[in-house]
Formats: C-alpha cells, structure tokens, sequence
C-alpha cells in the first residue's frame, strides 16, 4: 500500500509540473503576475506530493512520455529539479532574477544537466548583468541539447 500511494503522489506532482509548465509557456504578457502567482503555488503543491511521496518510498517512480513520445522514468531527483526548474522560470518572469537564479542552482543540484534550467539561469544571469556565467550556462544547454 505504501508503495502504490508514493507512486501516486509522484504522479501527481508530475501533474501539476505538466500543468504549470504548459501554463507558463502559454502566460500572454498582461497574464504574467496571475500566471506565475498560480504557478508558484502550484509547484509548492508539487513539491509537498514529491516529499510524502519521498518519505514513503524514496524509489517511487512514475513512467512518462519523454518530447519524443518514448516512455522515461524520471527518478524524484529529476522531478524536483523539473519543479525548481518552473519556479526559477516564474521568478525570472517577475523579473525577481536574483532569487530565480538562487531556485535554478538548487534545480542543477538535483540534476546538473537539466538544459532548461542551464539556459533558464543563464537567461536570469544576462538581466543581472553577468554576461560570464550566462555565457557558460548558455553553452552547457546547448552541449546538453
């Protein structure tokens, strides 16, 4: 029983992941503060199923189509990177690039080769003016790509 319901709180964090990443890449400009308020809340939502969900089972998995369609399993390391990774995208969004670029390495923490999260901090580093580690960050998504 335990097993099953770690597995069902890592699909539903995917859910929400899938839910707000399709709702920021959507967000039109005038949308962009409701949007990424809601999506703030929603990756905490997110991040509070993946801990139940860690403190259960630890090695609860759930099976999802990657870009191309082929199934992956992405352990929980990898969707909490994905949910970091969303939130650093909403701050950056709201123009809060200092605290995006703090969510976005604890993203690379968790998975040091998420590409979005390196093109999402080096996009963050160029608003606050750190033209060298943008460049890097730039660079490491493009060789992850």
């Amino acid at each position: 029983m335990t097993a099953q319901t770690a597995s069902q709180a890592v699909q539903l964090a995917w859910s929400y992941v899938l839910d707000v990443d399709r709702a920021l890449m959507e967000a039109r400009q005038a949308d962009i503060p409701a949007v990424t308020h809601h999506a703030l809340d929603t990756l905490s939502l997110a991040a509070r199923q993946l801990d139940n969900a860690a403190q259960l089972d630890p090695t609860a998995t759930v099976e999802v189509p990657d870009s191309d369609g082929v199934m992956a399993t992405p352990t929980q390391n990898d969707i909490r990177a994905e949910i970091l990774m969303l939130e650093g995208r909403a701050l950056h969004m709201q123009g809060n690039n200092k605290k995006a670029v703090q969510v976005l390495q604890q993203a690379l923490k968790y998975n040091p080769n998420h590409s979005g999260a390196h093109a999402e901090i080096a996009q963050a580093y160029i608003e606050i003016g750190n033209r060298d580690l943008a460049l890097h960050n730039a660079k490491r998504a493009l060789e992850l790509q």
